[in-house]
């Protein structure tokens, strides 16, 4: 059984607001329950060198 498109949109609305909760609680610990396992997540400052760049996309 799927869920109605405004159930859907709740949910989604939902994860926004806890989303944008951790940048005015700084809580970073609460990403872990909203992003995938897969997601690495970086803290402010690391960006990526130069030379890690794909050339091929030039």
């Amino acid at each position: 059984m799927s869920d109605s498109a405004e159930a859907i949109s709740e949910r989604n609305a939902e994860v926004v607001r806890r989303y944008l909760r951790v940048f005015e609680t700084k809580e970073v610990a609460e990403f872990a329950e909203l992003v995938a396992e897969d997601v690495l997540v970086h803290g402010a400052g690391l960006h990526p060198a130069a030379d890690t760049i794909p050339r091929d996309r030039y």
